[in-house]
């Protein structure tokens, strides 16, 4: 099986949808590889991370129906490495390097300095580009082997298996609250963008279940 890219952008972008992308999200994690040994990579990693570009089409489908700077702010903050030792939350590594990326980077101290709402169309650019080949959504959605109907039907099974995983809990636990919870540190130490995302709009609503152990999942039938 194939997702579509219009079959993935109604149920990321149209409404209703919560419930879609709320199952896109925590299949995604579920069926995922270690965040942590993936993040130690830093400026050197080659393989996408699909948690990571997926919650961002989530993010991004949320300013686009209502734009705000503190939401651009956030946005651009996965177009790049933490820092050169760390990936953190960047998303489809192929085009890390691309135009509209460097542009949408720039821009961020504007946004900052609220001159500005930031730009949809370098946004939309961003994303556009994650369904060429070989990027992070169209090597993902070319190998899936299942459907939204399977992710709906399986989610509470997969949010109380990744309850139980400390690494994958710690990982949505640490996004939720950097993008729809306190939001992030600024290198003067203090909080900025709080809460600029709701995280029942965009699927993050998720409540993990305490008590449970991981059962490893048999491997996907995903094309790196």
């Amino acid at each position: 099986m194939v997702m579509k890219r219009a079959d993935f952008e109604q149920a990321v972008f149209l409404e209703p949808g919560s419930e879609f992308r709320r199952a896109l999200i925590v299949n995604a994690i579920y069926w995922a590889s270690d965040w942590a040994t993936w993040n130690k990579a830093g400026k050197n990693v080659v393989l996408y991370y699909i948690p990571n570009d997926i919650i961002f089409c989530c993010l991004y489908a949320s300013y686009k129906k209502k734009p705000s700077a503190a939401k651009f702010l956030q946005l651009s903050f996965m177009l790049m490495t933490r820092n050169g030792s760390e990936a953190g939350y960047m998303i489809d590594p192929v085009h890390k390097d691309s135009g509209a990326r460097i542009k949408a980077k720039m821009m961020a101290p504007e946004v900052a300095n609220n001159r500005s709402l930031g730009d949809d169309n370098l946004l939309k650019q961003v994303y556009s580009e994650m369904w060429l080949p070989k990027a992070s959504l169209k090597s993902w959605a070319d190998g899936v082997s299942f459907g939204l109907e399977y992710m709906l039907r399986e989610l509470d099974n997969h949010i109380a298996e990744i309850s139980g995983d400390q690494g994958k809990s710690g990982y949505l636990t640490s996004l939720t609250k950097k993008f729809c919870g306190s939001g992030m540190s600024s290198t003067s130490g203090e909080t900025q963008n709080k809460s600029a995302f709701n995280a029942s709009e965009v699927g993050l609503n998720i409540v993990l279940k305490r008590g449970r152990s991981l059962t490893p999942p048999e491997k996907p039938n995903f094309r790196n």
